[in-house]
């Protein structure tokens, strides 16, 4: 992983038993085992749309975890990584309060709604963070509309 300041491409190995399916009863599993291969259905997102969103959580949390830096250049750096929605909610986020934390494996697709919205587990060093991501609008890139961290952990 580059560890370089505003760094932000991901360099974690993602596998294809991680993406997600159309089926109900598989779409959400607490640990994140077992997802089917098969990713075909009408409301899914396509492998390559699955592994963009994973590496965008991915840089995203990199980028959010970048605490050594001054609030001004944190937020320009996390800034188009978020949803217009979550630009307006971390504006007033102080790095200096988030824990100091890493990303420590690879990400798997927790649950999707359609094909513009997805669920990212990412583990970290804190636990796995959940990250909601929208496509806000048809043909860009995925964006980060919330992190979920584990209870406790900002």
């Amino acid at each position: 992983m580059d560890d370089s300041p505003g760094a932000t491409e991901s360099t974690h190995q993602l596998s294809a038993t991680t993406l997600a399916t159309d089926d109900p009863d598989t779409e959400y599993l607490g640990d994140y085992e077992g997802i089917p291969e098969d990713t075909s259905g009408p409301n899914t997102p396509s492998a390559q749309r699955q592994q963009e969103a994973m590496e965008r959580a991915t840089d995203a949390l990199d980028v959010y975890y970048a605490v050594d830096k001054d609030h001004d250049e944190w937020f320009e750096d996390l800034r188009p990584l978020l949803s217009r929605e979550a630009q307006t909610a971390y504006e007033t986020v102080d790095p200096a309060s988030i824990p100091a934390n890493d990303v420590t494996g690879d990400p798997s697709v927790v649950r999707h709604a359609g094909g513009g919205a997805i669920t990212i587990a990412v583990p970290t060093s804190a636990g796995d963070v959940q990250v909601d991501l929208i496509v806000q609008e048809a043909g860009h890139d995925w964006t980060v509309k919330r992190f979920r961290f584990p209870s406790g952990d900002n």
